[in-house]
């Protein structure tokens, strides 16, 4: 079945898409989807990492912004949510700040920085890692997903762009993630827009960036739920590729949450 909803988009507000909320909820209406959540990137407090997110003056805004597509609205739901970078000094801002206070309906987890030496940061977008950056993303994901504090989490086999071997490393990263995704029942997204992005060389040939069936058939093989999210930077990518991704699980044996 088709899914109704996508719970990873972006709004202007990161710097690298495009789009208001009321613009992304109206194309999401247009296209016969029932529900979105508007899951932008997080800012964080002491300005981490900037390049590819809002501003901490700018949350206020967001928020307004999704509050009042959510009013006006008919035909679809509009959740508020954010796609959290995990990192575990901002524990406590995620459940305290943006559940608590400021009421967000849901938050995604991501890992899109790891730490393959100690204090070293380094982007999952870099080329080359290594077995120490590979160890880092299983263990972050892992202390992600058993934190509790995310309701599902986003593009889990994103470490393929940087670990492009695929080898007994990358099945123990896989069966830990899925493991304890399965143990806690957070949904694992299957990202489509890693088909709408060039291909990448790994040693099984060009392949997609993500999704990567190798793990997702150790997902199924260890009960671990599924979720289809478009990851979408502009109105026309919302539900994107949802047909292409429903095949996907189905083909891995992956099933889908009824609910994140």
């Amino acid at each position: 079945m088709i899914p109704g909803a996508d719970f990873h988009i972006h709004t202007r507000f990161c710097g690298h898409a495009a789009g208001t909320a009321q613009e992304l909820a109206s194309a999401a209406a247009q296209k016969g989807l029932s529900r979105i959540g508007i899951s932008d990137h997080v800012p964080f407090p002491d300005g981490r990492w900037p390049e590819v997110r809002m501003k901490m003056t700018d949350l206020p805004q967001y928020i307004a912004e999704v509050r009042e597509a959510q009013k006006s609205m008919v035909n679809i739901k509009v959740l508020l949510g954010m796609e959290c970078d995990y990192y575990p000094l901002y524990s406590s801002y995620f459940k305290d700040a943006l559940r608590g206070n400021l009421g967000f309906d849901y938050l995604a987890g991501a890992i899109h920085y790891i730490e393959p030496k100690a204090g070293e940061i380094q982007s999952v977008f870099k080329k080359i890692a290594g077995l120490h950056g590979l160890l880092s993303y299983t263990d972050l994901c892992v202390e992600a997903i058993e934190s509790g504090l995310f309701d599902f989490i986003a593009h889990p086999d994103i470490f393929n762009l940087f670990y492009r071997r695929w080898n007994s490393n990358t099945e123990r990263c896989a069966e830990k993630i899925c493991t304890a995704a399965a143990a806690k029942n957070i949904p694992l997204e299957i990202n489509t827009s890693g088909w709408r992005k060039p291909k990448i060389l790994t040693t099984r040939g060009m392949r997609p960036m993500y999704p990567v069936p190798e793990f997702w058939e150790i997902a199924a093989s260890c009960g671990a739920k599924a979720i289809i999210n478009s990851d979408a930077h502009r109105p026309a990518d919302i539900g994107s590729l949802f047909d292409r991704g429903a095949d996907f699980a189905s083909e891995m044996k992956v099933h889908l949450a009824d609910k994140f």
